[in-house]
């Protein structure tokens, strides 16, 4: 069985474990990332990225790559709820409510004075090849189709076994640190944590 020695195991390659290996990186932390996905999300999650989680991917090098892959900043308008998009009858096409799509009242021009960005939406299977681009780019250790197995906790830190879903072999990691990206998938089940996202 192989052997991998890391500072940090990062359990889950979506948008929170990409971020936390750049950010490890950026800071001189080597990590190593596993995900059991051959890929990054292929499904329509979260698309909306706040003023201040821009301003994080900016001090990282990461939020022009995030602008240019986002829907262009003036179709950033407004959320409608409407009966219908289609439909002749009486109660088609009818607006319910509306808001402002940063959820505020001030006008736009009053984000810019805040802050050295803006909020932005990028749907979550639009951000994850960039932000995967973006740690690939800078040299950072990611493993897709590598599933994490399980854990045993000691003084030093953790012992993790990953198992290569290309190959079935086992490796084994030790890390001082193990952070959970998993959205509580397998790294919860291992510390019998009944919490669940």
């Amino acid at each position: 069985m192989r052997r991998l020695d890391v500072p940090v195991l990062i359990v889950g390659g979506g948008c929170h474990g990409l971020s936390a290996s750049i950010f490890l990186h950026d800071l001189g932390v080597r990590s190593l990332l596993v995900e059991r996905h051959a890929g990054t999300s292929t499904l329509p999650k979260a698309h909306y990225l706040n003023q201040r989680t821009m301003e994080i991917y900016a001090l990282h090098g990461a939020a022009e790559a995030i602008y240019a892959a986002s829907a262009p900043r003036h179709n950033h308008g407004k959320i409608t709820w409407m009966t219908s998009l289609g439909g002749d009858g009486p109660l088609d096409r009818r607006t319910i409510a509306e808001i402002d799509i940063n959820g505020r009242r001030r006008p736009p021009r009053d984000l810019r004075r805040q802050s050295m960005t803006h909020p932005t939406h990028i749907p979550q299977l639009r951000l994850e090849p960039v932000l995967r681009a973006v740690a690939e780019e800078r040299g950072a250790d990611l493993l897709f189709r590598h599933e994490f197995e399980s854990l045993e906790q000691g003084e030093a830190g953790v012992r993790a076994l990953v198992r290569d879903l290309e190959t079935g072999d086992l490796i084994e990691v030790h890390a001082q640190y193990l952070l959970a990206a998993d959205g509580g998938r397998s790294v919860g089940d291992a510390l019998g944590s009944a919490c669940r996202a």
